[in-house]
């Protein structure tokens, strides 16, 4: 199911960049329903805002994301707190006023209660602090347990999707596309953007999860036994016979021997078939296998379209989001040269091997914002 997207321009860096592209390339593939929105701030009460890296909402829980560009080991103890070191093992400087762990764990909670006063309470929240691809954690074991109700889950860009994917507490309401929708309405536009009817619809969240009494179902009452039923017997004294379990395995042996004469039958039948040449190929000639394409075609390699000129195969695609980058290359590192406008269509002739990314005649873009006509791994692969 498409990944509902927001605020997906404008990123710092390509660090944060590649943490989105990589979220929705894999959410994109799930039956599930998501919600990914790229610098989202949540609209507190009477507290301003609370500044994040982003939100992912998906069918059992709410993200915050706070992307960490800081290659290395990064390390934190049961009463120490987060630290990175480089290759060589040396602490590398970060703002004494900054502590990692802390920040993304107050976002988590601060969340947690905005929730609560819209009356969904049992919405569960998570802070995702994303580091780069190749660092190294030494850090305890719940802050890498994406199993586990904690605040905050230490781990790197290509780890944080699966753990978005995965993450499925016991008990925990199913957040519908529509409930989603409630939820970012009221974490980018506030509380009181809200109607009547989305309010309701978020408390039914608190129902759904306990936290409201339910009475308890009535147990059916025993009969009254009647006072002259016959006493207990010891094993001893009591009548033996097997009773209702011969009548059990008389009819399984009488099964059992329908089907073995069921079966002799289908022999039977086969091999006056084959006798008189009714399963054999027409006469005169070999039996002929399906043929695989219509006779007199000619075989098309993969990425090749069946004209005559033999010409690559191309694609048309249209840009889906308000503004899209023209790179060099098929990666957020290349540089940009230009712009793709929302509604603007062109020719796709290649892709990379993992479809991520498409070449048109101006350069590279990524295809997560893209409607193609067609299948993106047709296209033949191309290299910068």
């Amino acid at each position: 199911m498409p990944v509902i997207s927001s605020e997906l321009q404008g990123f710092d860096n390509a660090f944060e960049q590649e943490i989105y592209e990589s979220l929705i390339q894999v959410l994109n593939r799930q039956p599930d329903p998501y919600v990914v929105c790229g610098n989202c701030n949540i609209s507190l009460h009477d507290q301003g805002s609370l500044e994040t890296d982003g939100i992912v909402i998906s069918p059992y829980g709410v993200f915050t994301i706070e992307a960490k560009n800081y290659r290395g080991k990064v390390e934190r103890g049961e009463n120490t707190p987060l630290s990175i070191r480089d290759q060589w093992g040396k602490p590398i400087s970060v703002p004494s006023n900054k502590n990692f762990y802390t920040q993304a764990s107050k976002q988590a909670k601060q969340l947690k209660s905005f929730f609560e006063e819209l009356g969904a309470s049992g919405v569960v929240t998570k802070s995702l602090l994303v580091f780069p691809n190749g660092n190294s954690f030494d850090v305890p074991n719940r802050d890498r347990d994406y199993r586990g109700i904690t605040d905050v889950y230490v781990g790197t860009i290509d780890e944080i999707p699966n753990v978005v994917r995965s993450f499925h507490p016991s008990g925990q309401t199913y957040l519908s596309k529509q409930i989603q929708q409630v939820l970012l309405k009221a974490i980018r536009d506030g509380a009181g953007k809200l109607t009547s009817a989305e309010r309701n619809l978020l408390s039914s969240l608190k129902k759904a999860n306990g936290e409201e009494p339910r009475p308890e179902p009535r147990k059916p009452s025993r009969p009254a036994q009647p006072e002259n039923r016959p006493q207990y017997q010891p094993r001893s004294t009591r009548r033996t016979g097997c009773g209702g379990s011969c009548l059990k395995w008389g009819a399984g042996l009488t099964l059992a021997v329908f089907l073995i004469i069921l079966c002799c039958w289908v022999s039977i039948i086969a091999s006056w078939f084959t006798e008189f040449n009714l399963l054999s190929t027409p006469s005169g000639g070999a039996r002929q296998e399906e043929p695989a394409q219509a006779p007199g075609s000619l075989w098309q390699a993969p990425g090749l379209d069946n004209s005559p000129s033999g010409q690559a195969l191309q694609l048309e695609g249209c840009v889906t989001v308000s503004a899209l980058n023209v790179r060099t290359g098929p990666s957020a590192d290349y540089r940009i040269t230009g712009s793709l406008e929302k509604g603007e269509c062109t020719l796709f002739s290649g892709r990379n091997e993992k479809g991520s990314w498409g070449k048109t005649s101006t350069g590279w873009v990524a295809l997560n914002y893209i409607q193609m006509d067609g299948e993106v791994m047709d296209l033949p692969i191309d290299k910068p």
